[in-house]
């Protein structure tokens, strides 16, 4: 559901991101700061001086550096949107990330990598708030964020468009690396504290470990980490099949 708390963005960049893209309709910021934000922003827009604490209460979190704003809704956030006429698709499936820190470092990921969707449920998982927008560091602005009522019919559907749905756990039989990956993927990353449900592991076509040479498991990593380092291992082999 789209609201005013999910339209907030905070933090200079992504904020000034936010302002690239021509999408800020609002902007706050604290006497005396982020004056060279003002050079970037249209001349009709509503600029309002705002106390940090004031700025605090607006956003829900401390974490804003002086600025928020206010965003225009996005056309269309889907997935669909996002990956037509594109040649191999990459989408990415989060089951149920409760920190918004962690949703806003995945974006921010999924950006580097050249994810185009990121695929999450309305229920029992945190919104895009302000504080995932701080975290994203604009990421957002390259990413779609699409949230979805049913995520086990979602990932049936993401079949159906032709990509492979690869679930994420420390106790799979298969590493990410032995995998043949050059085609469009979906992958799918469980939250923090029960990785993915039964129902969207059984959903998926397979399921990967990362090969770690260390002493920590999956479970013990960060979600946005796990993310980094399986979406890492999908750009080596699709850049190796290239070359192939």
């Amino acid at each position: 559901m789209v609201t005013e708390q999910t339209r907030l963005r905070c933090g200079r960049r992504a904020v000034i991101a936010a302002l690239s893209a021509g999408s800020v309709r609002k902007l706050w910021i604290t006497s005396g700061t982020n004056a060279d934000l003002l050079a970037r922003a249209a001349d009709d827009l509503p600029v309002i001086i705002f106390s940090p604490s004031k700025l605090t209460r607006l956003a829900r979190t401390p974490n804003h550096q002086g600025v928020v704003a206010l965003c225009a809704d996005a056309p269309d956030h889907s997935w669909q949107t996002a990956i037509a006429g594109v040649n191999n698709p990459l989408l990415v499936v989060l089951d149920q990330v409760q920190d918004p820190r962690n949703l806003g470092a995945c974006v921010r990921t999924c950006a580097a990598m050249g994810v185009q969707a990121i695929v999450h449920p309305k229920r029992r998982a945190v919104a895009f708030t302000p504080a995932a927008s701080h975290a994203a560091q604009g990421g957002d602005q390259f990413v779609a964020i699409h949230a979805v009522t049913n995520l086990a019919r979602e990932l049936v559907l993401l079949r159906d468009a032709g990509l492979t749905l690869i679930g994420t756990a420390a106790d799979a039989k298969h590493s990410i690396d032995d995998l043949d990956i050059a085609g469009p993927v979906a992958l799918v990353l469980g939250g923090e504290e029960k990785g993915l449900r039964r129902l969207t592991r059984e959903k998926c076509d397979v399921i990967a470990a990362i090969d770690l040479p260390g002493k920590t498991q999956l479970a013990n990593l960060n979600v946005s980490v796990a993310c980094g380092i399986f979406l890492a291992a999908i750009n080596r082999f699709r850049r190796q099949a290239q070359v192939n």
